[in-house]
């Protein structure tokens, strides 16, 4: 609801002593529409009979997280997820073999123990598979990786039958260029922070920071005159909900 109130004012913001025409009011109107249909994706509904009794649950398929927000959802067997902007989680199956999911985008989720239906998590490259545990899925670009917050877990590429089981603090990376994967120490805490709406910069040059603010919120952004500029940032940047007043903390 937070997030959706937030769509509704960007899209509503009109200059101090102006009313809005019909023009905005209608894409006003039309963002909320939009911004309600995405929060309701990955709830689960009642439906009930004549006397007000839940009859079955119906689960939907897929959730999104629209750009420049993200998304929380829990799964019908307890898995929570977060959602980071522009991301997608399709559910494949939730039977009593195995719950399956697929992500395009970036997520984190705390999946709920299960020993006799294990927790499978395919991009379109790479596979991860839980009980129950903690993690961050990447699967941006020819890059794929997980990094382990607790628990553990096995990774590998979608369809290949050598898996890695990575510990807490250890990032798994697969190259999707060559194939290789590898495994190195992280900080799990800072790499998994972005669902607290933090962007943790690390020695980042302005180009490589524009990247990832541009994924985010679904725009490209021009740098030509400091991409070769070779000082690099770090901290932590809050992800508004408008990126001109990201831009304008960063300067």
């Amino acid at each position: 609801i937070y997030d959706a109130s937030l769509m509704d004012e960007d899209a509503g913001a009109v200059p101090v002593g102006r009313r809005p025409g019909r023009g905005v009011r209608l894409l006003k109107t039309a963002v909320s529409m939009v911004a309600a249909a995405s929060l309701a994706v990955g709830v689960t509904y009642f439906l009930m009979d004549d006397d007000g009794a839940a009859v079955e649950d119906l689960v939907v398929r897929s959730f999104i997280a629209p750009e420049g927000h993200r998304t929380e959802a829990v799964l019908s067997d307890g898995t929570e997820v977060c959602l980071n902007s522009g991301s997608r989680l399709d559910i494949l199956s939730s039977g009593t073999g195995e719950r399956r999911v697929r992500l395009d985008g970036e997520a984190y989720l705390d999946v709920a123990h299960n020993e006799d239906r294990p927790f499978i998590l395919e991009t379109s490259e790479m596979e991860v598979k839980v009980l129950g545990t903690s993690f961050d899925v990447c699967a941006y670009g020819d890059v794929h990786s997980v990094v382990l917050v607790e628990g553990s877990v096995e990774a590998g590429s979608l369809g290949g039958t050598e898996k890695t089981r990575i510990e807490p603090d250890q990032m798994y990376i697969y190259d999707v260029a060559d194939g290789r994967s590898r495994v190195e120490r992280v900080d799990a805490e800072s790499l998994t922070i972005w669902k607290d709406g933090y962007l943790n910069v690390r020695n980042m040059t302005a180009e490589e920071l524009f990247t990832i603010l541009g994924r985010y919120y679904g725009v490209e952004i021009d740098c030509n005159g400091i991409s070769d500029v070779r000082f690099t940032m770090s901290g932590k940047l809050i992800l508004e909900t408008r990126i001109d007043s990201v831009l304008d903390n960063l300067t």
